[in-house]
C-alpha cells in the first residue's frame, strides 16, 4: 500500500524517536545485541503477543530461517536485518539488495527433495517436523499459505532491490514442499509499516492517516436484494468489507476506543479469517460464517441509496475481523483485491 498515507508525517519524528527508545531500553536492559534487540521490538511492535510470538530458530545452521509460526495451514517464516540504530541517520537508508539475497537460498532449501536429512540445527529440526505434519494434514483442496516476511530496520528498499523483489514473487507464486503445492507469499515490513502499525495501536483522535482531522465515515451496504432493518435507534443490514478496512487504515485504535476488550494482537482467529478470504467462495460465505460488527456512533445520516454516513462510530464487537481482514486483503493479489470489493461484506 506504498501508494497511500501510512500514517501522519509529521508524527514520524516522535514515532521513530519512540522506535529507537524501545530498541535501546531492550537492548540495555536485556544485555542483547541490536539484532535481538530489533528481532523483539519489532515482533511487539507488529501485534505479537508473548502466547503467539513465533518460535526462534535463528543461529548456527538455520538456512536463512529466523523465526517461524505455523497455524492450520498456514505457514509464517521470518527472517530481520537490523543495523547500529544509536546511528538515527542510518535509520533514513533504504536496504540494497544483499538484504533479500537469502530468499533464493531459503526457496531452494524448501523445495529440496529431502531437505530433513540435510539439517543439523535441533531447531531447524523442530520446525521441520512441525512444517510436514501441516502439509500432510490440510486436504487437497485447501491452499496452504507460506509467507516469507522480511523485516528489516531501514527506509524501503532501494529500487534495485524492490526490482529483484518482484522477480522472485513472479518465479516463486506456487512452490512444492514435500510434494505439496504451497502458495507463496514474499512480504517486507521496513521502518515505515513498523511505525505505522504502532500509529493504528496509539491513535485516539479523530486524524486520520493523512492528518487530517474528520470524524464522518461512509458505508455502502448492500441495497439491491437485501433488505434492512432500520428504526431511531438502530440499523441492521450487510455493509461492504472493504469500507471497515478503510476505516481501519485512516484512523486505526481510534475506531474501537469504546472496545473494552481492545488489545490488539496476533492469534489463530487472525490466520482462520485470512484463510477464509484467500478464495473468492470463501469471500463469498464470509459474510454468513462471520458473527457480524456491532458499532455505535453519536450521529448518522439515514440510509440513502446504498450509502450510509456515519459520525465518530466505535466499533464494540469486531476488532478481531477488521484488523484480520486488514491484514488479509493487503495480502491479496490485485485481481482477489477486486472481487474482495465487490463481493465482501461483514
Amino acid at each position: 500500500m506504498r501508494g497511500k498515507a501510512l500514517y501522519p508525517t509529521r508524527q514520524k519524528e516522535n514515532l521513530l524517536r519512540g522506535l529507537v527508545d524501545d530498541l535501546n531500553e531492550t537492548k540495555d536492559q536485556k544485555g542483547l545485541t541490536y539484532y535481538a534487540a530489533f528481532r523483539e521490538v519489532a515482533l511487539s511492535w507488529l501485534g505479537y503477543s508473548q502466547d503467539e510470538a513465533p518460535t526462534i530458530i535463528d543461529g548456527a545452521n538455520d538456512r536463512g530461517f529466523d523465526a517461524y509460526r505455523i497455524s492450520r495451514s498456514e505457514i509464517d517464516l521470518f527472517q530481520f536485518k537490523s543495523q547500529d540504530f544509536q546511528k538515527t541517520k542510518t535509520l533514513t537508508s533504504p536496504a540494497d539488495g544483499q538484504l533479500i539475497a537469502d530468499i533464493p537460498r531459503i526457496v531452494s532449501f524448501l523445495q529440496s527433495s529431502d531437505f530433513s536429512k540435510e539439517v543439523k540445527s535441533r531447531r531447524l529440526k523442530t520446525f521441520i517436523g512441525q512444517l510436514q505434519t501441516t502439509l500432510q494434514s490440510v486436504p487437497e483442496e485447501e491452499i496452504v499459505l507460506l509467507r516469507l516476511n522480511l523485516v528489516v530496520l531501514f527506509d524501503g528498499l532501494t529500487l534495485a532491490a524492490q526490482n529483484e523483489l518482484e522477480l522472485h514473487r513472479k518465479q516463486n507464486g506456487i512452490i512444492k514442499i514435500l510434494g505439496r503445492e504451497v502458495m507463496l507469499e514474499i512480504d517486507v515490513y521496513d521502518i515505515d509499516r513498523l511505525l505505522a502499525s504502532k500509529w493504528r495501536e496509539t491513535n485516539s483522535q479523530w486524524v486520520d492517516a493523512t492528518g487530517q482531522h474528520s470524524d464522518w465515515l461512509t458505508f455502502h451496504y448492500q441495497s439491491k436484494g437485501s433488505a434492512y432493518i432500520n428504526d431511531k435507534t438502530s440499523l441492521i443490514l450487510y455493509v461492504r468489507a472493504r469500507d471497515l478496512i478503510d476505516a481501519y487504515r485512516r484512523f486505526g485504535y481510534q475506531i474501537f476506543e469504546a472496545n473494552v476488550r481492545c488489545e490488539i494482537t496476533k492469534s489463530q482467529v487472525n490466520d482462520a479469517i485470512r484463510q477464509q478470504v484467500a478464495t473468492e467462495k470463501g469471500i463469498d460465505e464470509f459474510k454468513l460464517l462471520n458473527n457480524g460488527i456491532t458499532i455505535i456512533c453519536a450521529n448518522r445520516k439515514q440510509p440513502n441509496n446504498g450509502r450510509l454516513d456515519v459520525m465518530q462510530p466505535q466499533i464494540v464487537n469486531g476488532l478481531q475481523t477488521i484488523t484480520s481482514l486488514f491484514e488479509a486483503y493487503d495480502s491479496l493479489s490485485g485481481e482477489m483485491q477486486e472481487y474482495f470489493d465487490e463481493s465482501a461484506l461483514c
